[in-house]
């Protein structure tokens, strides 16, 4: 790491009951963007973890001063706890992963790379284009995912196929520009939200082939399922009669 150095990248990790992954997660990160050769934080949002997460993060926060803990304080969605991260960043490129290891972190690498060369705002880690995969989801789930994404953007008029995914890159003046709009909390709501205020601000996004390993440990998702089909449903309501109504 160099000396009083400015931060370029901002990698998000929300966590709720993830203490066994912390290390690691540091680990694979720090393999990956200490060869790159900027200057990164690596800002772990906790939403009130009660296995000692917050205390992991820490303690190794005392021994690598770029690893940060933002306890967001309450339970109220994945969005919700990116969107408090995502304030909370120093760097010019907002990157955000999950806490269980299910992205790589080297493909946010690749798309960065691919977001620079094609002169694009944000990239999304697809598992639904071409050459993107993943891999421990059931059926259900990925048919109910794959449902999403296709309802929403034909509603939306969002040409992409996974819109929904949390994996992805993006300039943090995407972020400031649309901000002020973003009231979705849930997963995928919030994430449908970020990227319809972005492409209406005529920002360029596009998505990368990635693979997904889905980390169920046999304790069930933490998103709670139903409550966030509600949600998901209500925002695509909300979201298009607003669109329609500016239309018309």
């Amino acid at each position: 790491m160099l000396n009083n150095p400015e931060v370029y990248f901002s990698i998000i990790v929300p966590v709720f009951n993830e203490i066994k992954n912390i290390q690691k997660t540091v680990l694979h990160i720090d393999e990956t963007f200490k060869k790159f050769g900027k200057e990164y934080e690596i800002i772990f949002v906790d939403d009130n973890s009660e296995d000692g997460t917050d205390k992991e993060v820490l303690k190794i926060s005392e021994i690598k001063q770029h690893v940060k803990l933002e306890q967001h304080g309450k339970k109220e969605g994945l969005g919700a706890a990116s969107n408090f991260g995502y304030i909370k960043t120093k760097g010019k490129i907002i990157m955000q992963l999950d806490g269980d290891l299910a992205h790589d972190p080297k493909d946010l690498i690749l798309m960065y790379e691919f977001m620079k060369l094609n002169n694009l705002d944000m990239v999304i880690g697809s598992r639904y284009v071409k050459n993107g995969r993943q891999e421990g989801k059931t059926i259900l789930r990925d048919l109910g995912s794959r449902c999403m994404n296709f309802i929403a953007g034909s509603l939306l008029n969002i040409k992409l196929k996974d819109f929904t995914h949390t994996f992805r890159v993006f300039k943090k003046e995407v972020f400031l520009s649309i901000k002020d709009n973003l009231i979705e909390k849930g997963h995928p709501s919030y994430f449908i939200e970020l990227t319809y205020a972005a492409l209406k601000k005529n920002f360029k996004i596009s998505e990368f082939p990635v693979t997904y390993s889905d980390k169920d440990d046999g304790s069930g998702s933490k998103i709670p399922i139903i409550q966030e089909s509600i949600r998901y449903i209500l925002a695509i309501i909300r979201i298009y009669y607003g669109s329609f109504k500016k239309n018309n």
